[in-house]
């Protein structure tokens, strides 16, 4: 194509204007609403962004409204730069429950306590230039792994209670079961909307239950039961969306 031909049609660039993004008409009317929530958030002026500035860098996602609103008290830790910090504790709440949890519901809420935690960390760090693009993706594929390992640690320990025998899987190693972490999360670069690639794998060769016939059943329905808690979704919204189909044949597996 001679693009000298349609050089007409082109829009001429202006100056780049730093600051939150102004609001398109057809979100102009929730805009009062939002701005009078951010104006209701403690110490919000000493992080340098005012109240218009929050509603202004929300304004475009309902889905971040709702987890903002949901996690407010994280807010200006993150405008502060300390979003590392937010979602630190929240993988060590996550752990903490996946050690005492009753059942699947407090597990399942603990988890997506983390992901919007740790989602709302990495956008408005995005937004509002408190951290680079690298670090993003860092923070979310912490969070994934650790969301994963947790897991892998309260279905373990069901499993137990159920009474099941289990080795001494110290650092979860040497218990049968492989998870392999691809794309993305294997590279440690998700983006926000990623979900998780996978392969799951167990040996049924490793004594790791008392009955070791019974292995491959235990662990499809382990795995199954992971992707469950990680995925289903609740009035939280949802974990992580878990993908095992990148295998050589998924078609001849189990999961």
């Amino acid at each position: 194509m001679n693009t000298e031909q349609h050089t007409d049609r082109l829009p001429i660039a202006g100056p780049l204007i730093a600051g939150p993004p102004r609001p398109i008409p057809a979100h102009a009317a929730i805009l009062p609403d939002l701005v009078a929530w951010a104006d209701q958030i403690d110490g919000l002026a000493t992080s340098g962004v005012s109240a218009e500035d929050l509603a202004g860098l929300l304004i475009h996602s309902r889905h971040l409204q709702s987890i903002a609103r949901a996690q407010q008290d994280a807010i200006l830790p993150i405008l502060n730069g300390t979003g590392a910090a937010i979602i630190d504790a929240a993988v060590n709440t996550l752990f903490d429950v996946a050690d005492t949890a009753a059942d699947d519901a407090a597990m399942m809420a603990a988890i997506r306590h983390l992901r919007q935690r740790s989602g709302l960390a990495t956008a408005l760090a995005d937004l509002a230039n408190k951290a680079d693009v690298g670090t993003q993706m860092n923070w979310l594929s912490t969070a994934a792994d650790a969301a994963i390992a947790a897991t892998v640690r309260y279905l373990f320990r069901q499993a137990a209670a159920r009474g099941l025998v289990l080795p001494d899987c110290t650092g979860q190693r040497g218990c049968g079961w492989t998870i392999l972490a691809l794309g993305k999360l294997g590279a440690s670069e998700l983006n926000y909307s990623s979900d998780v690639d996978m392969i799951i794998l167990h040996d049924p060769e490793n004594n790791a239950l008392t009955n070791p016939e019974t292995s491959q059943t235990f662990f499809v329905d382990l795995t199954r039961h992971l992707v469950s808690l990680l995925s289903s979704a609740t009035r939280d919204g949802i974990g992580w969306r878990v993908d095992l189909r990148l295998r050589p044949d998924p078609g001849a597996t189990a999961v």
